[in-house]
């Protein structure tokens, strides 16, 4: 629109042309954005308007001359209306609700210094309008439970960051297959600081825990996954975020009633965080609500069990071996020596590894014509999977049994054991009311001599 209107006659004439001038140029305005700007700009700054009158000269063209082939000018002096604006700044340095409104970026939790264009996120906030959650909720004390309801027996497993291998726990026990999950999750991105004010527009705004589950997976060799998963809550969402501790617990009855060998069960645990903003929006007398949603991270933990159903084994006992090794050595099996040494070597097992090894002797007692071995050990001694052998002190006559226990990972065990007869006195003792007899030991009793000491026991 131009300032002012040229005018050939009067005062009144050049202000009408001006006003309806302004007004055509209004209604070729329609942009909703612009006409609130303008309003929010009116808002800000106070105008004064009057007008002021102001003469000029106007060149008129006309024809002259000899059959009017000249063009000649003419000059007269005209009057227009001036419009003269006086306004009144708002303050120095507008608030921040001043430049970042529901039109254009509200940055909340956040502010705008200076300009929309420099919207500043609080810490823990980022990417445009602040709705980017950078750091996820946590997950704590994330236990898992694999349990025998009819044996009562139970194992379990602290849950691992997904970023990390969760460390393996092996169970024995094919019927192990109820599982129970706890776990607690909590999200509060203003711990230690304090969100800013909310702006005039802002009229809610909530984020935390949107959501926390729990998945199950049985994986077993040659069969399809069976799966089943759990949430924590049943109205969560972007729309109720829970910013408090919140506490999870899910028992699953899982439809596997006895797995494989070397099958695996892995849970899952996670969380998400979100949350809103909602904003009043009012325009030429109207007002609605508009919800924005912050995108959130997950969070995730898992416990992994493995299913291993098979003991330790020797390497002579695979078939087609040549293994070589002696699965528990202790040397001729009597000595007067109270050192005894003892060797064991080639055990393996192909699911857990194997674990432990544990030497125990026990006196020897008979009954019902065997040889036993007492209940209480003499000496009982455990070392690591590296160890390979040991040196034991014998200390009164007796004959031994010398057992090895050898154990992997998921608690199964496998047992070797030897007789050793060990006596380091060289008197014979007589008893006048037991006279020594010696019996042979023929076909025709039913008795026999124990000639071989390196069969294994099992």
């Amino acid at each position: 629109m131009q300032s002012c209107t040229e005018c050939y006659f009067t005062m009144v004439i050049c202000l009408a042309v001006t006003i309806k001038a302004e007004q055509t140029a209004n209604t070729e305005t329609n942009d909703p954005l612009a006409i609130y700007k303008a309003e929010l700009d009116k808002a800000r700054v106070k105008r004064t308007t009057t007008y002021v009158l102001e003469s000029y000269s106007v060149r008129s063209v006309y024809q002259c001359g000899f059959l009017w082939w000249t063009e000649c000018s003419r000059y007269h002096t005209a009057y227009r209306a001036k419009e003269v604006i006086a306004t009144t700044p708002p303050p120095t340095g507008p608030p921040p609700v001043e430049v970042c409104h529901m039109w254009g970026r509200f940055c909340y939790p956040g502010n705008c210094p200076d300009a929309a264009s420099q919207c500043t996120c609080m810490d823990g906030f980022s990417e445009y309008d602040c709705l980017r959650i950078d750091n996820p909720p946590s997950i704590d004390n994330c236990i898992v439970t694999v349990k025998n309801t009819n044996t009562r027996e139970e194992k379990e497993s602290p849950c691992s960051s997904s970023n990390t291998m969760p460390e393996t726990v092996y169970v024995k026990d094919r019927s192990m297959t109820d599982v129970s999950v706890s776990w607690s999750t909590h999200f509060n991105p203003a711990e230690g600081q304090t969100y800013p004010t909310k702006p005039y527009y802002v009229e809610d705004f909530n984020v935390g825990v949107v959501d926390s589950s729990a998945q199950f997976t049985f994986q077993q060799p040659g069969l399809a996954d069976v799966s089943n998963s759990y949430h924590c809550w049943t109205n969560f969402g972007n729309d109720n975020p829970i910013s408090t501790r919140q506490s999870c617990q899910n028992d699953f009855t899982s439809t596997v009633q006895s797995v494989k060998d070397n099958s695996s069960l892995i849970v899952g645990v996670s969380a998400v965080n979100g949350g809103f903003i909602r904003m009043l929006i009012e325009f030429w007398g109207f007002s609605f609500d508009r919800n924005e949603y912050y995108h959130g991270r997950r969070f995730s933990m898992i416990a992994r069990f493995v299913y291993d159903l098979e003991a330790p084994y020797h390497c002579s006992l695979k078939p087609g071996s040549t293994c070589l090794d002696k699965m528990l050595d202790i040397g001729v099996g009597y000595t007067n020596q109270s050192a005894i040494n003892i060797n064991w070597s080639g055990w393996m097992d192909d699911i857990s590894g194997v674990e432990k090894y544990e030497i125990e002797i026990f006196p020897s007692v008979p009954g019902n014509g065997t040889l036993g071995c007492s209940p209480n050990a003499d000496e009982s001694q455990t070392f690591n999977k590296d160890v390979t052998s040991v040196t034991v002190n014998l200390h009164e006559p007796d004959v031994y049994c010398v057992l090895l226990v050898v154990s992997d990972k998921a608690e199964n065990h496998r047992y070797a054991m030897r007789y050793l007869l060990f006596d380091d006195q060289y008197t014979v003792d007589i008893m006048p009311h037991y006279p020594m007899m010696v019996v042979s030991a023929r076909y025709t009793r039913d008795t026999y001599w124990q000639i071989n000491g390196e069969n294994m026991v099992k």
